[in-house]
């Protein structure tokens, strides 16, 4: 699970950004430096790796206590 927001054109990133506070505004965790956008899938496949994703279906998001639509994502070293 990463932190993402694929309606973004472009993934923010900002490794500058060293106070736990400053990354909790910015990026949702003290312990973030970025949100990913729509191009998650490929800056991981560049890296190396195959990826395929699962969406929650309704009775995932009751189960596993999902958001409704949230993907799964599964990386595996190519």
């Amino acid at each position: 699970m990463v932190p993402i927001c694929e309606g973004w054109e472009k993934t923010y990133e900002n490794i500058a950004i060293k106070d736990p506070v400053q990354r909790e505004l910015h990026f949702g965790q003290h312990d973030h430096v970025r949100f990913y956008s729509h191009d998650f899938i490929e800056r991981i496949t560049n890296a190396g790796f195959e990826v395929t994703f699962y969406t929650a279906k309704p009775e995932d998001c009751i189960k596993y206590s999902l958001v409704r639509g949230e993907k799964i994502f599964v990386g595996k070293k190519a």
